[in-house]
């Protein structure tokens, strides 16, 4: 899924783990964690509160860059 693999890469470029993102967005670790292991599909709400916390705009969540 594109929007796991674009979540991870803009987590992991700004350098901030799972947990921080956690404290970041509000979101819980543990629905972090399934979405990035393919295991839970964000709302749009999650998505953008994901956002917000990476500091880039939802959509670039959707755009796939190898």
């Amino acid at each position: 899924m594109e929007i796991t693999m674009m979540l991870r890469y803009a987590r992991e470029s700004k350098k901030i783990n799972m947990h921080q993102l956690s404290i970041l967005s509000g979101v819980a670790y543990s629905h972090i964690w399934q979405i990035e292991n393919e295991n839970r599909i964000p709302s749009l709400t999650v998505l953008c509160k994901l956002a917000v916390a990476l500091e880039v705009e939802p959509q670039e969540l959707f755009i796939y860059r190898p």
